[in-house]
């Protein structure tokens, strides 16, 4: 049982991490912009992973709104979770169900510089006249045709900026929010396109981190954003099934599994 639970932990963790690791590049590469504030909906690991990430990657961010139905037991853990990350910025916690909590989340999500929706909803969180122009929206909940989590308008409005998705394929057949906005494939780019590798296969340092970001200081509210849609690639399977066969390989208790040598020879 503890290695069941140890490989149980590990693939958790593996397949939180690749995700995260995902709508973190999407930032990196498509915007200029340092970031000051995030809002995120939702409150499960998916969030926390996130904002791990990103907290780790910039310490510009002052503040962190976290949208929640209601204020909850997993609230409630998440923030203490974020509170062990020793990062200076302010937490704000908002239910969404309650009454009058509209202005404020209006208010978090028009101050956002990225926002982070992590939910199972079937109708938009928010409409597209909340998001400030330039702002950096990440996708990750939605999984099927009927779940949307933003607005047509909000994906007309990534089209005028920078749109990428995980997969073109399968966020054309299970992104509720580009098939209800009736994106085609043409209009799509995929993250990993737009990633230069060096002729041993590695990421281009200046790529992935380049310099002399600035403060995003547009005030209106009906201009281009950048986006990023995720709804899961095969190689992060593999990516989570290796970590699992080290976990395993490693254990210096109870073994798990058989080796079968030259099994692909």
């Amino acid at each position: 049982m503890p290695l069941v639970l140890a490989l149980i932990q590990t693939f958790a963790a593996t397949l939180l991490t690749i995700l995260s690791i995902g709508s973190l590049l999407s930032y990196i590469l498509l915007t200029p912009f340092v970031p000051r504030r995030i809002t995120a909906f939702g409150s499960g690991k998916q969030i926390e992973a996130h904002l791990d990430l990103f907290l780790r990657q910039f310490p510009s961010i002052v503040d962190v709104t976290i949208i929640n139905r209601t204020i909850n037991d997993r609230t409630a853990s998440l923030k203490q979770v974020i509170s062990s990350m020793n990062h200076p910025s302010s937490v704000h916690f908002l239910a969404s169900q309650a009454p009058g909590s509209e202005a404020d989340i209006q208010s978090a999500v028009r101050q956002a510089d990225v926002i982070i929706c992590a939910t199972s909803s079937t109708q938009p969180l928010f409409p597209s006249s909340w998001v400030r122009t330039a702002t950096h929206v990440v996708l990750i909940g939605s999984y099927k045709p009927e779940m949307k989590e933003v607005d047509r308008e909000l994906i007309l409005r990534a089209l005028l900026g920078k749109m990428v998705v995980d997969s073109r394929e399968a966020s054309l057949q299970e992104a509720g929010e580009l098939i209800d906005a009736k994106i085609h494939a043409d209009q799509l780019m995929e993250i990993g396109e737009l990633v230069s590798i060096d002729k041993l296969g590695v990421a281009a340092k200046k790529t992935l981190i380049p310099g002399g970001r600035t403060e995003n200081t547009e005030t209106g509210f009906d201009g281009p954003v950048t986006l990023f849609k995720s709804v899961g690639l095969g190689i992060q399977d593999v990516a989570m099934a290796s970590a699992i066969v080290e976990k395993a390989l490693a254990w210096e208790g109870e073994k798990i599994g058989t080796v079968v040598s030259d099994y692909d020879a």
